[in-house]
């Protein structure tokens, strides 16, 4: 993960923000988000302790740098490699899609909870079955009333991929 910051006169400077490794996530694909503290939130395509991927926080240190936090990592059962990058709902739960895995092995959208005192709490909101999509590749979004949209890249009616809403 890098950060690029313009220099006076043009150009770039780029500065490294973390290293992957497998242990702990490796093979980012997404786009990092921010919360409203200036920490950074983002996905691995694979590793952790199960090699499923992860979800994972970096917060800026005081004076330069930034420390790394593992909040989740999938095992298969919740999902196998994560593709996109999560998204924030108004309360601060994460949501995101996992590829493969799950009950059907079909991919599956996740949502991450704080947990009063520290951690996170991983919940499956859903597991495709092949008739309502497979693998799904990109990224969410949510509407004012907790709804979450995304899409498929197969199954579906024509097997040719869906559009899905997950309601509360």
């Amino acid at each position: 993960m890098f950060e690029l910051s313009p220099k006076t006169g043009g150009g770039w400077t780029e500065k490294v923000l973390r290293h992957f490794d497998v242990k702990d996530g490796a093979d980012p694909h997404s786009s990092p988000i921010f919360d409203a503290a200036g920490d950074l939130y983002d996905t691995t395509y694979v590793g952790g302790p199960d090699g499923d991927g992860t979800v994972f926080e970096l917060i800026p240190k005081t004076g330069g740098g930034w420390t790394e936090k593992l909040l989740y990592s999938f095992n298969g059962n919740d999902g196998d490699y994560c593709y996109a990058g999560v998204i924030f709902d108004n309360v601060g739960n994460l949501y995101g899609t996992m590829v493969e895995g799950g009950a059907y092995n079909n991919g599956t959208v996740f949502e991450l909870m704080p947990k009063a005192g520290g951690g996170w709490t991983g919940k499956t909101l859903h597991e495709f079955k092949d008739t309502d999509g497979i693998e799904p590749w990109a990224g969410l979004i949510l509407d004012a009333a907790g709804n979450v949209y995304g899409t498929t890249q197969g199954g579906g009616e024509y097997g040719y991929g869906t559009v899905f809403e997950i309601t509360p």
